[in-house]
């Protein structure tokens, strides 16, 4: 695996562990109000990132992700399925940028 790849993948991995923190501390603070402004934060970070390991497409396919919350929903729970959307679309990420190291 090149070494622009290697870092790219560790990247992916410090935003995961960056995304499982913004879920730690909405379910501390029981404000998922604040943990979705958070959230979106730690997209706009990450999507910007990724534009800059792996280019422009990788990162549109996460600026692209949208969850599909309900008004009518738990807060806290809707917050836990956009972060669990965002963590397994990475963590597949990840996966697919080290085969692209194989290739």
């Amino acid at each position: 695996m090149t070494e622009n790849l290697k870092s790219a993948v560790e990247m992916l991995q410090r935003q995961i562990q960056e995304l499982d923190a913004v879920l730690k501390q909405a379910a501390t603070d029981l404000n998922a109000m604040a943990g979705g402004e958070r959230v979106q934060q730690w997209k706009k970070r990450t999507t910007s990132l990724i534009t800059q390991h792996l280019g422009q497409d990788d990162a549109q396919r996460l600026a692209n992700k949208r969850s599909e919350l309900s008004a009518y929903g738990d807060p806290m729970d809707e917050l836990q399925d956009e972060i669990d959307m965002y963590r397994e679309f990475l963590v597949a990420f990840a996966e697919e940028v080290k085969q692209r190291g194989h290739g």
